[in-house]
């Protein structure tokens, strides 16, 4: 038999969430909200998303 571990379950504090996000690097957000709309998109369009987020990230390397 298997135990099964019940998910935990997070808050949400949305004043807390966009304070940090706040205080990300320009390009950090940029990513992140690029990877958002990936994950919403579908198909063509999230593939030139996907591309993007792939050229934003090799232009940040050092």
């Amino acid at each position: 038999m298997r135990n099964k571990m019940k998910p935990q379950a997070t808050e949400k504090d949305f004043g807390r969430d966009l304070a940090t996000f706040e205080r990300l690097p320009e390009k950090t957000k940029e990513l992140l909200k690029l990877k958002q709309q990936a994950e919403q998109a579908t198909g063509p369009e999230q593939i030139v998303i996907t591309r993007q987020i792939e050229e934003k990230a090799r232009k940040s390397r050092p």
